[in-house]
């Protein structure tokens, strides 16, 4: 991709989350330092994880149940 590109790079950032609340929340401030979309999947926390997600800005898919990799 050069300078000239009229297309800009557009990342996602995808992190994948399981019992995390309490510490997705730092994890996503310093990603959103470096890009604006950061989509989090929440595979079937029962903790609050896909809520402190979703208040920080962060596209939440949940899975119902742990799926795991």
């Amino acid at each position: 991709m050069s300078d000239s590109d009229p297309k800009p790079l557009k990342v996602c950032v995808v992190i994948p989350a399981y019992r995390e609340h309490g510490r997705i929340g730092s994890v996503i401030r310093r990603v959103m330092d470096h890009v604006r979309d950061v989509v989090v999947v929440d595979d079937g926390s029962g903790d609050g994880t896909a809520d402190e997600a979703e208040a920080l800005g962060a596209v939440v898919l949940r899975h119902e149940v742990n799926r795991g990799k």
